[in-house]
């Protein structure tokens, strides 16, 4: 157990939390509130919304880089490719 913890904080003491916790913290919180101001509107709609502004507060707070915009680009085109040869 102590090797575990020595290796893990070995492994990671190199990266900031702080500054990788901000941005998604961020962008939920202002999520929450959007979506506590909509309440009365259907839940499909509350839900597309607080996805929309999530994603955005993402973005604007450079929580997404564009590594991980390749990424998810590619996930979504092979999902696409997959069905289509299905």
């Amino acid at each position: 157990m102590i090797f575990v913890s020595y290796s893990i904080k070995n492994e990671f003491s190199h990266v900031a939390f702080g500054k990788i916790l901000v941005s998604p913290v961020a962008s939920c919180i202002i999520m929450g509130i959007v979506m506590y101001l909509m309440k009365g509107i259907n839940a499909f709609g509350v839900i597309t919304i607080g996805t929309i502004v999530y994603v955005v507060c993402l973005i604007l707070f450079k929580g997404i880089n564009r590594d991980d915009y390749r990424m998810l680009k590619n996930i979504f085109s092979n999902k696409r490719e997959s069905l289509h040869h299905s």
